[in-house]
């Protein structure tokens, strides 16, 4: 409830009206119990992925990162065709509007849908109108594509894998494309969820 001009707030009086369940004592320390033993499983989630991050930027380092003489710029890698695309969704003025959006439809991948764990997040994709994903001729996804988020949330990479059969992306992503005969997608991936690529946008972007 928004009750100034500046600053939303809620009256004292107000919130001790709201409801909380409140079962027997043995029963809330059972369900306590069962809330600790989640956050457990989720603080332990998190340690892993941050340690898996960790292991693959080292991996990562060791295997490539002295190599000075194979550094290629974006730009090279479209000229030799190791890229074939390089484009984000950026639709313009024919972008799509919220009342386009539904819970069917075509598949409109956003930089939210990066999940922490580098994989597409089913539960944040949106779907668009089957007649305004028509109008769109770009950020259309081909499987391998490796997808970076650059705006709002910057840095999340992950590799397209082809779940859909059409798929558009956002403003907030652009799509890589590799020529499978000059670049693996997981090795794309890794050079640019490495710290050296991810410091380089970070720069850029700020």
């Amino acid at each position: 409830t928004s009750l100034g001009a500046n600053i939303k707030n809620i009256r004292k009086s107000e919130l001790e009206r709201f409801l909380i369940p409140l079962p027997h004592l043995e029963e809330q320390r059972r369900i306590a119990a069962i809330l600790d033993k989640a956050d457990s499983i989720r603080r332990k989630r998190e340690q892993a992925l941050a340690l898996a991050d960790d292991y693959e930027f080292a991996v990562f380092h060791e295997l490539f990162g002295s190599d000075e003489g194979k550094v290629q710029t974006i730009e090279d890698m479209l000229a030799n065709g190791v890229l074939s695309l390089h484009k984000d969704g950026n639709h313009g003025s024919n972008y799509p509007k919220t009342s386009e959006f539904g819970k069917t439809g075509v598949p409109f991948l956003t930089a939210k849908t990066i999940s922490r764990s580098q994989e597409i997040d089913e539960a944040s994709v949106q779907y668009l109108d089957q007649r305004k994903a028509d109008q769109l001729t770009i950020g259309r996804l081909q499987p391998y594509d490796v997808l970076l988020a650059h705006n709002a949330t910057v840095g999340p990479v992950c590799v397209y894998d082809g779940r859909y059969d059409e798929a558009i992306i956002g403003t907030s992503l652009t799509a890589f494309r590799p020529n499978l005969e000059k670049i693996s997608p997981k090795f794309l991936a890794a050079a640019i969820r490495h710290p050296s690529f991810q410091r380089q946008l970070k720069s850029s972007m700020s």
